[in-house]
């Protein structure tokens, strides 16, 4: 071989090996060609986000903005824990980047519910949070949770993650500040303990936020047999009564019966973003649960 082409060819083996090296030390580096794709891909690409209830998917849109393509498995007047996994939930779940559950969801969609979705690219991530995410701290600890758990899955968007949950939690603040205005102007604001309500167990929380007395709740409506009512009419005893307050998941017309018993008036409050009309999101859920309750009570002869 003449000496020209053996230079030639050690000329071009060692550019060759030095632009390998190169990308390799490129693929090494933060940002580089081989640095792990976040998630949803590119920044104009959305990553689809799906919630174990609209108590989540709601946080994920205001935490998520543009980012995020979020919606709920449950429908939101549908009680949870009654919940049954269908075709199309498993449909939902083959094309969804994420899935967010509460933790006591865990055994309706175990492993092997989720793995039958057949996503092998699926992140799961379970959030833990004690109490009804309708009152304003908890919606405020909830948003931080959905934060967090979309930060670690979707690494390479924690910005605008961060911009998400600051200027959530600003707006949830502003209509705290809102609703307490509107509970203080009430005629009995000075003394809300003063008055009296019995309400179905998921909407406890929120009416004792209020500040009003919880003096007796109940269950779902297999509960509320006739012996029930009575008992529960034996427990509140000479104390007069404000309001029934049922909850669409937990049934609209499971108080219905201790009402008429007792002679009082009845609202029908959600623990969900969505189930009402007009209520897409926990400002609107709220709102309204808030409203429904100061009305009722404002008609009461005694209060």
């Amino acid at each position: 071989m003449p000496e020209s082409i053996d230079k030639k060819a050690g000329i071009k083996g060692l550019f060759v090996a030095l632009t390998l090296a190169f990308l390799l030390l490129l693929s090494a580096c933060p940002g580089g060609a081989g640095n792990s794709t976040p998630i949803g891909g590119p920044a104009g690409q959305k990553i689809k986000v799906v919630g174990g209830t609209t108590l989540i998917s709601t946080i994920v849109k205001e935490v998520g903005g543009s980012r995020v393509e979020s919606l709920s498995i449950i429908p939101p007047a549908e009680d949870p824990a009654a919940f049954s996994v269908r075709f199309e939930n498993i449909t939902t779940l083959a094309a969804a980047d994420i899935f967010l559950i509460h933790d006591w969801q865990k055994e309706k969609f175990s492993q092997s519910v989720i793995d039958s979705a057949k996503n092998p690219k699926l992140m799961v991530a379970e959030i833990s949070l004690a109490g009804d995410w309708v009152i304003p701290d908890i919606q405020r600890q909830a948003a931080d949770k959905v934060a967090v758990a979309l930060k670690s899955l979707d690494t390479g968007f924690s910005a605008t993650y961060d911009a998400g949950l600051t200027a959530y939690k600003e707006k949830i603040r502003k209509k705290e500040d809102l609703l307490r205005q509107q509970i203080a102007a009430q005629k009995f604001g000075s003394d809300p303990a003063s008055i009296n309500v019995i309400c179905a167990a998921p909407a406890t929380d929120f009416v004792k936020w209020i500040g009003v007395t919880v003096v007796a709740t109940y269950g779902k409506s297999e509960t509320m047999t006739p012996a029930k009512v009575l008992e529960i009419v034996d427990t509140v005893g000479q104390k007069k009564v404000a309001v029934i307050a049922d909850t669409i998941q937990n049934g609209e017309n499971v108080g219905e019966a201790l009402a008429k018993k007792l002679g009082v008036e009845k609202v029908v409050l959600s623990s969900y973003p969505g189930a009402a009309k007009y209520t897409t999101n926990w400002e609107d859920t709220i709102a309204r649960n808030l409203t429904l309750i100061l009305a009722t009570i404002s008609n009461c002869p005694y209060c």
